[in-house]
């Protein structure tokens, strides 16, 4: 878990989910489990909702006109799908439905990126090495003792 960061944006609805994986494809897999199973936990609150809202209509319509009038059987059918659809969202179903039941939820699936997600150490310690190596031999250069030549000019200059 302490590779899966969840953020969203203030003022917003939007959920971004960011895994740090060595393997690009386990990442993403992992970030879309993330996802569908959030959307899932959601679809499983809306039609809780729902199925709570038709079973009380139920119990009004069945103590009013009786179970065999036609509103109580539309809504009856319309319960057993609520209950069917709920059932489907707790035994695990295929990913592609997950998504399909939550209302005004979008998913777009992740994707694997092969970019690391930080610098390359060894590259840095190879240029951190050769700028050392590169100032290490201008100032050698620069304060190298003087040769003959250059004290004998300097000796005739005094004179």
């Amino acid at each position: 878990m302490r590779e899966v960061t969840v953020t969203n944006e203030p003022h917003s609805y939007l959920i971004s989910i960011t895994i740090t994986e060595r393997d690009p494809e386990r990442a993403a897999t992992l970030a879309n489990a993330v996802a569908l199973e959030y959307l899932r936990g959601e679809a499983k609150k809306q039609l809780a909702d729902k199925q709570a809202g038709v079973e009380r209509e139920l119990a009004q319509l069945s103590s009013v006109y009786g179970v065999n009038h036609p509103s109580y059987v539309v809504k009856r059918a319309m319960l057993d799908n609520l209950q069917a659809s709920l059932g489907a969202l707790g035994g695990g179903s295929v990913a592609d439905d997950v998504y399909k039941f939550v209302i005004g939820q979008s998913f777009v699936a992740a994707e694997k990126v092969t970019a690391p997600s930080g610098p390359n150490i060894m590259l840095i310690l190879g240029l951190t090495v050769g700028a050392a190596f590169a100032g290490a031999t201008w100032l050698a250069l620069l304060l190298r003792p003087m040769g003959r030549s250059e004290a004998t000019g300097r000796r005739s200059l005094k004179a």
